[in-house]
């Protein structure tokens, strides 16, 4: 069975990577493979309607896909999976038609409180479930396998949207589609594998392991020369990731999604001071005074040219959630999936608002002076 995973234009890369990368983290008798992105000019002809600031119907996404499926000629055994930011009308978090299935890609960290591709994925296979078992999504009073009141099955409907932590969290199917799944005959092999990567999702994200932030852990550490160490673990990046980090590490209180462009100043004196070594002597109120005036030299005002241009693109939602994703990515390499857990940066509700965060007391962090801005 060929599952071709695909995304529109808007869709972070780095995101779409790491969901495809989960949904093949268990083999079994489904084959999914990179459809790729779908890129705007040709959406503006497949779609026109997508590049409108309203949402897209239903019928609008079954429209697009097949068109899609007609402009890359794919067989018509092969199901199709599109990821997009676009929102739909009537707000779900996902649907199917047949072998064409569309997953909305917002706000998964905001419900289920875990990194979005988590989420994502989960989506991708429950209705692939959903759709082999012949659900009919488009008469719900009439239709016994999808559950209007909330219990933990992978069938639940879940219109009140929090509701989908229980369903990720519990991940069972209850007797009646059991009886639904022997009745439409699903090959034992594809069911197998659907509810092995189900199983696999849950483990991921069921959180067993915050408590231990409340016992010792590995300080995280940072030299005068910007060298990054959890415990005895050197963790290795770039100096605009490095930079990021560094910003989250001096704002333990979090920075609300949507005010990245206020730390914009700090970012940017935190990448130049990474960037450029060559040019920093021992931090005094000499050296800061001198970098407030930073046209005391043309190559320094240069060099601070170019590290605000390369800032700016920084804090731009989209481009931050990739540049979060390669961050945590690295330390994940360094430290392992569990404990990585511990140092991530998060994107977390807190009060009602929306903010980014490393969840590490500040007893536990030692950052040198020279990046204490």
């Amino acid at each position: 069975m060929k599952v071709l995973v695909s995304s529109t234009f808007d869709y972070s890369e780095s995101e779409f990577n790491e969901v495809l990368f989960l949904l093949n983290s268990v083999p079994g008798a489904i084959n999914f493979v990179n459809g790729g992105s779908v890129n705007e000019n040709i959406l503006q002809i497949i779609s026109p309607d997508y590049m409108s600031d309203s949402p897209l119907t239903f019928e609008g996404f079954w429209s697009l896909i097949n068109n899609y499926r007609i402009l890359n000629k794919i067989d018509s055994a092969d199901y199709v999976t599109l990821l997009t930011p676009k929102r739909n009308r009537p707000n779900w978090f996902s649907a199917f038609q047949g072998k064409n299935i569309f997953v909305d890609t917002n706000d998964w960290d905001f419900y289920t409180k875990k990194e979005s591709k988590y989420g994502v994925a989960f989506s991708v296979v429950e209705n692939l479930l959903q759709t082999l078992m012949n659900l009919n999504i488009k008469s719900l009073g009439s239709e016994p396998n999808i559950h209007r009141q909330t219990t933990g099955c992978i069938n639940d409907l879940c219109q009140k949207k929090e509701d989908i932590m229980f369903k990720l969290r519990d991940c069972y199917i209850c007797e009646s589609c059991k009886n639904r799944i022997k009745k439409e005959k699903i090959a034992v092999p594809v069911i197998l594998h659907l509810i092995h990567l189900m199983e696999y999702f849950r483990k991921q994200m069921v959180d067993n392991f915050s408590w231990l932030t409340e016992m010792e852990i590995d300080h995280v550490k940072v030299d005068s020369n910007g060298v990054l160490k959890i415990g005895d673990v050197t963790v290795e990046m770039g100096e605009q990731n490095k930079s990021i980090y560094f910003l989250f590490l001096i704002t333990p209180e979090g920075i609300p999604t949507q005010n990245l462009d206020v730390h914009r100043d700090v970012l940017s004196r935190l990448y130049y001071r990474l960037k450029h070594p060559e040019n920093q002597v021992k931090v005094s109120e000499s050296v800061l005074e001198k970098e407030r005036n930073i046209n005391r030299s043309t190559v320094q005002e240069s060099k601070m040219k170019e590290v605000k241009g390369a800032v700016k693109l920084l804090t731009e939602n989209k481009r931050f959630r990739e540049e979060k994703s390669k961050i945590n990515r690295k330390i994940k390499e360094a430290l392992g999936l569990k404990m990585s857990e511990l140092y991530m940066i998060h994107n977390l509700n807190e009060n009602d608002l929306k903010v980014y965060k490393v969840k590490i007391e500040q007893d536990n962090i030692f950052i040198d002076g020279k990046f204490i801005l």
